[in-house]
């Protein structure tokens, strides 16, 4: 399928244009010394760097060199990365193995990692809209515009990134999200087709506390069983505010649509083929509504 680029062009990639920082969140830091500074976004807080550290960055391991791994068909830029012993003869003990210390290999491994199964399972017309898909992702990630949930987080791409072994997701059974609504979509998006919702194409139902929009396509087994897990991210509705303050909404539609592909390739990486129950859910509402001077009911605020 086609990548639209909305916030990112090919000459300039993800992050050329935007701002970055120190921080130095205390949570990674033993007793008695003092944590390692690590490079947020410029517009972040120091509590987005701790959660960062805490659920995303991986707290050892990394290789200080890296090689690619070439593969027949991978494009170089989608290609995997592995320990490099040869580059990292030289390096003391010590030295050869690290944490993350930057928002960065986060965000490119997360968005490296889809992008190559979205390849190997033929997602993308060609390699520009691969490398298109990386970009945007990574930039909706540094601007706080989505968040993937707890189990998409930090073991997202080791074993792409840097060869390490991925650890097994987790067996608990699935928890309410903490967004106030979830968005269920029953299967992929079809080529060069935006993924719309349309209310009289879903059903309203409730569970645990939340609303949820599930497609009339979806299967009786998924109606009979809502606890069904599902990979899962949120949109940020505050981060899609204009230059103007207005609601951006063509960039929110964008970013379903990126997102919903996301998802989709998360999910038959993990469960393989045939209909997928994917959920993305919305954020900050109240707080969008707060910065439009929009009263949380009023007949604005729900057309919106």
């Amino acid at each position: 399928m086609r990548i639209e680029r909305r916030y990112t062009t090919e000459a300039r990639g993800a992050y050329e244009g935007l701002a970055f920082r120190e921080a130095s969140p205390h949570d990674r830091a033993l007793p008695g010394t003092v944590a390692p500074p690590v490079t947020v976004p410029q517009s972040w807080s120091d509590a987005a760097a701790a959660a960062l550290v805490r659920d995303c960055l991986a707290p050892g391991g990394v290789p200080a060199r890296l090689r690619r791994v070439e593969e027949p068909g991978i494009p170089a830029v989608l290609r995997r990365s592995a320990a490099s012993e040869m580059l990292m003869a030289d390096l003391a003990e010590a030295d050869r193995f690290a944490a993350e210390t930057d928002a960065r290999q986060f965000f490119d491994r997360f968005a490296g990692h889809l992008a190559y199964a979205g390849w190997k399972s033929g997602y993308f017309d060609g390699e520009s809209d691969a490398r298109a898909f990386m970009d945007e992702i990574r930039f909706t990630l540094a601007m706080r515009k989505a968040a993937p949930e707890a189990d998409l987080l930090h073991p997202a791409g080791l074993s792409w990134a840097y060869g390490m072994i991925d650890p097994p997701a987790p067996t608990a059974p699935p928890t309410a999200p903490a967004s106030p609504a979830r968005l269920l979509v029953a299967a992929p998006p079809a080529d060069d087709a935006t993924p719309a919702i349309d209310a009289e194409d879903a059903m309203t139902v409730a569970a645990a506390g939340n609303v949820e929009l599930r497609f009339t396509a979806a299967t009786e087994a998924w109606r009979a069983d809502p606890a069904v897990a599902a990979p899962g991210a949120t949109l940020n509705l505050y981060a899609f505010r204009s230059a103007t303050g207005a609601f951006d909404a063509a960039g929110f539609q964008h970013a379903v649509r990126l997102w919903t592909i996301a998802l989709d390739i998360a999910a038959a990486s993990r469960d393989g083929g045939g209909k997928r129950r994917l959920a993305l859910g919305c954020a900050n509402l109240g707080a969008l509504l707060a910065a439009t001077a929009l009263p949380y009911d009023s007949p604005r605020a729900r057309a919106m």
